[in-house]
């Protein structure tokens, strides 16, 4: 990716209705992809958080990871330059 730095901050979130679990989705669901634009992927490191917490200290902060998984992430690249 060609990035470029802009003057402004860009607010990047991913709601949680942006998640496809497998037992949400029909068996061999698929995830559509626009005809036109730029389309950017990753495959990443997930953390599962596994309990709610707050001012958690460096020592503790493992006790609260409930585990790993892999996350597909797709995006539409024009969603990030959209203000």
């Amino acid at each position: 990716m060609n990035a470029t730095t802009l003057e402004d901050p860009i607010y990047f979130i991913k709601p949680s209705s942006s998640i496809l679990l497998h037992k949400r989705v029909e068996p061999l669901a698929t995830i559509e992809i626009p005809e036109r634009g730029n389309v950017h992927h990753e495959l990443e490191l997930a953390v599962i958080i596994g309990k709610k917490g707050k001012n958690i200290s460096e020592e503790n902060a493992m006790s609260y990871v409930a585990g790993y998984c892999l996350a597909l992430d797709v995006r539409f690249l024009l969603d990030l330059i959209v203000r």
